[in-house]
């Protein structure tokens, strides 16, 4: 009896108290007798753990995730019962991570998913175990088919008669209406560049779809969005065509933007060669230039030699002789090997203008000599134009008339600050002077590639 009564009374306080219990247990039968001053019970315990989940949820692509974006995440069970459900929406400062938090999740597994407009739905299992947890859900943007991609309204605008020009369009985009309540972003790269340059300039469209225009047809929801180049693109002597380039989920498409023609002749600040002929095939334009041979230096300066004299650059179309090797500049060349074409030197190679020096011209009929009525016509700062010519390289036979000779040197020319001081004619049929040839070097045949 004394037994009974110490345990009832035990079971009295327990029931009045106000503590609730954090979980329950249960020994096995056990007993008590008068001689027992001291006991070891061994109790099962048992309780409910309770964990504090978030889902800090972002894009895989460095965009992020658009502002006014609504999205879902589920908690289910193994079993696939739903446990709990949030929606969210994405504000401006949750670009980068929107975190999402449930909160009294009993310790086991589970599984989420995770719905954002715009994005590839996401089912991950997972397992509670510690009083917080923190999971990464990386949530991958719709894509954009590259199919659905095309241009409008290309054009290209040269800047009054400078050697510049922009050039710009219209991207379409048109998503299926199937498509469309999938697709809110575009991630792409999309340049403009000069066919012939290696600079390209960047006109990436917004990445956001609701920053373009909408209309909505039958089949397709149509977005636009204007493009066109920040900076200008440098235009060559003759045509310069130019090209889009767009890449979407690393496939690229290449289009034509049109051709724009552009005559470096008319920019007073170059010097320009421009030879024609009225018959016979492939004749070539040759300059020798010399960067550090100033004007008149052979003259005024009593010690001039070789050395002084500088380095000579050998320009003509040939592949490995198209470039100033001093900055590497492309000397703008325009080749013709027909009657009906034309080959131009023009010459700019300090900061846009004839750069100072000596240049040597000289024209050489590369195949069988059978060009007839070359003229070679110089333009520039300082001088009016000056032909030179129409002369034969052909032997006509005739021992009353003075043929060219193969090469022929036609021009001797100085420029001092950007401007020609001197342009000497060489007559026809007469090679340079011996004193200039030892300065100058034999004139080179062209190499045939």
């Amino acid at each position: 009896m004394e037994n009974q009564e110490f345990f009832q009374s035990i079971q009295s306080e327990l029931a009045g108290g106000t503590n609730t219990p954090e979980g329950f247990g249960e020994s096995g039968i056990f007993s008590i007798d008068s001689e027992t001053t001291a006991k070891t019970i061994a109790v099962e315990f048992w309780t409910t753990s309770y964990s504090t989940v978030t889902l800090k949820i972002s894009s895989s692509s460095s965009a992020g995730m658009l502002e006014g974006s609504s999205g879902t995440v589920k908690l289910n069970s193994t079993s696939g019962q739903l446990m709990d459900n949030q929606s969210f929406t994405i504000a401006a400062e949750d670009n980068t991570s929107k975190s999402v938090v449930f909160s009294d999740v009993v310790y086991n597994s589970y599984s989420y998913d995770v719905e954002l407009t715009g994005f590839i739905p996401l089912t991950q299992a997972f397992l509670v175990s510690s009083s917080t947890e923190t999971l990464d859900v990386k949530l991958t943007p719709n894509m954009v088919d590259l199919d659905w991609l095309s241009f409008d309204n290309m054009s290209i605008a040269q800047e009054g008669t400078s050697s510049y020009a922009r050039a710009g369009g219209t991207l379409v985009l048109n998503v299926p209406n199937e498509q469309n309540d999938n697709i809110t972003q575009m991630l792409s790269l999309m340049q403009v560049k000069r066919v012939g340059l290696s600079s390209l300039v960047d006109v990436t469209p917004p990445i956001a779809l609701s920053s373009w225009s909408k209309s909505e047809g039958s089949d397709n929801v149509t977005y636009t969005t204007l493009f066109s180049t920040a900076n200008p693109l440098y235009l060559d002597h003759g045509p310069n065509e130019f090209q889009v380039m767009l890449t979407v989920n690393d496939e690229s498409k290449t289009q034509s933007m049109g051709t724009v023609d552009y005559d470096a002749c008319v920019d007073n600040s170059t010097m320009c060669l421009t030879l024609s002929w009225t018959d016979g095939l492939d004749p070539d334009l040759h300059s020798y230039y010399f960067p550090d041979w100033a004007y008149n230096e052979e003259i005024t300066n009593g010690s001039f030699d070789n050395t002084s004299r500088g380095i000579r650059h050998w320009i003509y179309s040939n592949a490995a002789n198209k470039k100033y090797s001093e900055t590497g500049q492309v000397i703008q060349l325009q080749d013709g090997n027909t009657d009906n074409e034309t080959e131009v030197q023009v010459w700019a190679t300090d900061s846009q203008k004839v750069g100072n020096g000596t240049y040597l011209v000289y024209v050489e009929d590369v195949s069988e000599t059978d060009v007839q009525n070359f003229t070679l016509v110089l333009s520039g700062p300082g001088t009016d134009n000056k032909t030179y010519g129409p002369y034969d390289l052909k032997d006509d036979d005739n021992n009353s008339t003075t043929e060219a000779l193969n090469p022929q040197a036609v021009f001797f020319i100085q420029v001092d600050n950007n401007s020609i001081v001197r342009s000497d004619n060489i007559t026809i049929g007469d090679n340079l002077s011996s004193t200039l040839m030892q300065w100058t070097g034999t004139l080179q045949n062209s190499v045939v590639e």
